[in-house]
């Protein structure tokens, strides 16, 4: 508690720096590491991981920096039942490392035993772009599928035919376990033993009560993964799978199909009706979860209606062999035999689905829609179920489309604001601001971050969603660190981009690239030549700026950023030294951005006329530096803003930036991003996270 040790339990995900570590459920260590909690959402949109922990019982993380942090105790009991399930995980992960070849393995355990961790991001993402990525996540497809297969071939085995349904019954709650109990897996189990006991009875299950069954009881194990996507989902397609079947009906490619004599024998019809009737029910499934999808992931594709009939063979013969390759993989020539074949169906599936991916229009990245909208829908779509007769298709087609525009006319209404509203992201250690002018016209004043450049487009993309926005009309680069525009490549996958402006030092042809670290010095100029690849691949124009350039913000002028450093011809010195700097300006109120600006560039900075500012990013981070006081002077802003990291705090043994000026100092990584309105009548500072107030400035100084 900060004075004394105090005694506490609970659950903590534990994370160690080590590429492996062996140990077993049951086991007891004693760890010495850093101590924190979930970070809550920091942005706008952004993905809320205390939320999420929390939900799994999860209150606390512990960081260690090496294996050497954890000192083993005692081992588990031997007859520890989840100790067991761990060795038969093992065995079985070992097993199709015997049998599958090395470069199928990664799709083998995501398809089999939903382990992803060592997918590739690449595969991951054109599984994501294609609406195929519940074919990587462990469902009730999956189940499914394998109690299908199972089931048909029990039929056929005369000494095992009377009880096939328990050993079905049985055969599911194993492979439940082999996976990890997540919910949509247990869904489906439920859902299987139901439908064995009533066989069993000879009853027939109501689809409607053994839905219900088994939402009552993942609630009672655990009622937030009901509010997850992944439950949500399932759910939802088996409700749509249960009224599909008794609603798909005999239409007029049936009957083509069935009277055409010409189509050839039997087999051939059979197949071409299933095709039929399985897009059918593939079309009502999309249009279900694509709100939800897009809702929750901002992407919206058409691939899936034909793509999962594509796939699902594969899949289903895939998931069958490489289940019969971890049972039978020690009997010789039968195992290999399984697991080439069950590469072959891998293979193909992942080159249908990179196919699929690099089809020009087969996806759309968009804003989700609004919750009023989804909560109106999904209530529709259970009025439709519970009455089937009680709204006939048409009528049901024209709600729909009338529910649609009234959504879209939603998103697309915006009110008239006469404000400049600007944005500081939180990305950690890195800098992106997102500058929303009164016409709507939008700019980004970089974007990047020292982690993963995925991820720091994510926090961006889910700002720019959150605001409804799919264009941006420019991207203004401060400088050449990476940690202030890794994240436009992956952001120019997401949105289109009008042009993008850097200054001379960047994108000159004179540019020459000064590091005091060679291997930093090496990542940013690798980055920075994947920014100009990214930039040619998506056909942005680029654009050199500098000081005495002004960038109109808003049709009537009065919204405006203007150059103020570094001069045309680049000052001697590093990337920080020429990092670009600019006021956003309306109506005489600014917010005055700094990249990394430092020595000689602080000094040519301040050897101009003194810059009055409401609003100041501190440059690189808020770190000190000599000649900073005069910068605060030099502009005198009533809030200074400084973008940094939990991970790396800026020093406070000096007291806050402002208190040079009397300014107010806020922090992303404690504030979470910091939204900035320009006003004629004052200026509006509003931390995103509860623990900082917001704030506000008369026009009167």
């Amino acid at each position: 508690d900060g004075l004394d040790w105090r005694n506490c339990s609970g659950n903590i995900r534990v994370t160690i720096a080590a590429e492996r570590f062996e140990t077993a459920p049951g086991d007891r260590f004693r760890a010495f590491g850093m101590l924190s909690a979930p970070t809550p959402a920091t942005n706008p949109g952004g993905f809320d991981r205390a939320a999420h922990a929390r939900a799994d019982r999860c209150l606390c993380r512990l960081h260690l920096d090496s294996p050497a942090c954890l000192i083993a105790l005692d081992r588990g009991s031997t007859f520890l039942v989840q100790r067991a399930i761990s060795r038969l995980q093992a065995a079985c992960r070992a097993q199709l490392a015997a049998t599958i070849v090395p470069e199928q393995l990664p799709l083998a355990e995501a398809l089999l035993l939903g382990r992803r961790e060592e997918l590739d991001d690449s595969l991951r993402d054109a599984f994501l772009t294609t609406g195929t990525i519940h074919l990587l996540c462990v469902s009730g497809l999956h189940v499914g599928l394998l109690a299908a297969a199972l089931g048909l071939l029990l039929l056929r085995m005369p000494g095992v035919r009377r009880h096939y349904r328990w050993i079905l019954a049985a055969a599911a709650g194993a492979y439940v376990l082999l996976v990890g109990a997540q919910p949509p897996v247990i869904r489906a189990a439920i859902m299987l033993w139901v439908a064995m006991a009533a066989g069993a009875v000879g009853r027939k299950p109501l689809s409607a009560n053994t839905w219900a069954v088994a939402g009552l009881i993942v609630l009672a194990l655990n009622p937030a993964d009901l509010f997850r996507t992944g439950t949500q989902l399932s759910f939802l397609c088996a409700a749509c799978l249960a009224a599909a079947v008794g609603s798909v009906r005999r239409g007029p490619a049936d009957q083509i199909i069935g009277d055409a004599n010409f189509i050839g024998p039997r087999l051939v019809r059979h197949f071409a009706q299933w095709v039929v009737r399985s897009s059918q029910v593939n079309g009502r499934l999309w249009l279900l979860s694509a709100p939800l999808v897009l809702a929750r992931f901002n992407i919206l594709s058409l691939l899936p209606i034909l793509l999962n009939l594509l796939l699902i063979p594969p899949a289903a013969a895939a998931l069958c062999l490489g289940a019969a390759a971890m049972l039978l993989g020690g009997v010789p020539w039968v195992g290999p035999a399984l697991g080439a074949a069950a590469g072959a169906m891998l293979a193909l599936i992942e080159a249908t689905v990179d196919a699929a991916a690099r089809l020009p229009g087969g996806h759309w990245w968009l804003p989700g829609p609004a919750a009023w909208w989804l909560l109106g829908f999904y209530a529709a779509a259970a009025c439709f179920w519970a009455w089937p007769g009680g709204f006939s298709r048409r009528r049901r087609f024209a709600l729909l489309a009338l529910w649609t525009i009234v959504g879209l006319g939603a998103s697309w209404w915006t009110k008239p604001r006469d404000e400049v509203r600007c944005t500081i992201i939180a990305v950690g250690h890195g800098c992106s601001v997102l500058i929303e002018s009164p016409d709507g016209r939008t700019m980004l004043y970089d974007a990047g971050g020292l982690s993963d450049p995925k991820s720091v487009a994510r926090q961006i993309a889910g700002v720019l969603w959150h605001r409804g926005i799919t264009h941006l009309d420019a991207i203004v680069l401060s400088h050449a660190d990476s940690d202030h525009f890794n994240a436009v490549p992956e952001l120019l996958r997401k949105f289109s981009v009008g042009i993008v402006y850097a200054s001379p030092a960047m994108l000159g042809r004179d540019r020459i690239a000064w590091h005091s670290d060679p291997a930093d010095g090496e990542r940013t100029e690798s980055a920075l030549q994947s920014l100009m690849a990214a930039l040619q691949a998506h056909r942005v124009p680029a654009q050199i700026i500098a000081a005495g350039d002004r960038l109109i913000l808003s049709a009537d002028g009065r919204a405006v950023m203007e150059v103020l450093h570094p001069p045309k011809r680049s000052a001697l010195g590093d990337d920080n030294v020429n990092s670009l700097v600019a006021a956003a300006t309306f109506d005489g109120r600014s917010l005055l951005l700094t990249g990394d600006l430092e020595k000689g560039g602080l000094l040519d900075l301040l050897a101009e006329e003194p810059r009055d500012c409401d609003v100041i990013l501190a440059p690189h981070h808020g770190s000190r530096q000599p000649r900073l006081n005069d910068l605060l002077v030099w502009s005198s802003p009533e809030w200074v803003v400084v973008s940094d990291s939990r991970n790396r705090p800026t020093p406070g043994d000096r007291g806050p930036l402002g208190d040079v000026v009397g300014a107010t100092t806020l922090h992303t990584s404690r504030s979470g991003a910091i939204e900035v309105r320009l006003r004629t009548d004052r200026v509006q500072v509003s931390p995103f996270l509860p623990a900082a107030r917001s704030c506000s400035q008369p026009a009167a100084r």
